[in-house]
């Protein structure tokens, strides 16, 4: 195992490969709500690191499009998040799914993990097809009402063995005997090309500028409203107190 961590630490230093970059539609859960379009840029490592060959599919968003704009995501690659790994140890004729045997997409449902795990699998069929798939997790706590049926059906799915703890199926691990008896899915989104990628770049920067502009233009309005009216109650309490004294001088005459 200490062997293992060393190797995914070197893994996580190579250097960026090469990309592509991934739509994918959700479609609303309430009727007349306008649907969303997650663009995703895919990353695609593999390593081979003494008996151990790695590969890893990472996916991070770009942009979030609506109905009637578009918002830009700038968070980078997460370890845990949008990602499917498949560590193969040669020498012993194995191979796991990770990360750490818990598969997590931070947008469930619409595909991004499907499409991750099925360019690991094909990438493991060709590669190495008869190693036999050691046991992950299935956690009790990614069995939330809205997502255990989806979860399971995911590993089902793919083709893997899946045994469960209880009867309602909360927890429980998948396996394969062999790699080639998995199952890969065709790509439910569609890829853009980069300078299609670069357009959007574009336009979110300068919707983000036009609603900065928007913003600081409000805040400079609101503060010469603030000074204005500062000036005014301070005219207003001057005023007031001259004609105080005037009046005092008056009846004290």
């Amino acid at each position: 195992m200490r062997d293992l961590k060393e190797v995914e630490k070197y893994f996580e230093k190579l250097p960026r490969p090469q990309i592509w970059f991934l739509c994918l539609q959700k479609h609303p859960s309430v009727l007349d709500s306008p649907e969303e379009h997650f663009v995703y840029e895919i990353q695609e490592r593999e390593i081979q690191h003494d008996h151990y060959r790695f590969y890893r599919a990472d996916a991070r968003l770009l942009f979030k499009r609506y109905q009637f704009g578009i918002t830009l995501n700038l968070k980078p690659f997460d370890h845990f998040k949008n990602a499917i790994q498949v560590v193969v140890d040669t020498k012993n004729s194995t191979a796991m799914f990770g990360p750490t045997s818990q598969i997590g997409m931070s947008e469930p449902g619409i595909g991004l993990g499907s499409t991750l795990m099925s360019q690991a699998i094909k990438w493991l069929r060709a590669k190495y097809p008869d190693v036999e798939i050691l046991a992950g997790t299935l956690s009790a706590a990614q069995a939330g009402e809205d997502n255990k049926d989806r979860r399971n059906k995911f590993y089902e799915t793919h083709g893997f063995d899946v045994e469960y703890n209880d009867p309602d199926h909360k927890s429980g691990t998948f396996k394969k005997r062999r790699a080639d008896e998995l199952n890969s899915k065709a790509i439910k989104g569609c890829k853009y090309k980069e300078d299609y990628i670069f357009k959007l770049y574009n336009d979110a920067y300068n919707i983000i500028n036009e609603n900065e502009r928007k913003i600081n233009f409000r805040d400079h309005v609101i503060n010469e409203q603030k000074f204005f009216l500062r000036i005014t109650s301070f005219s207003a309490i001057i005023l007031f107190s001259i004609i105080l004294i005037i009046i005092i001088i008056i009846i004290y005459s």
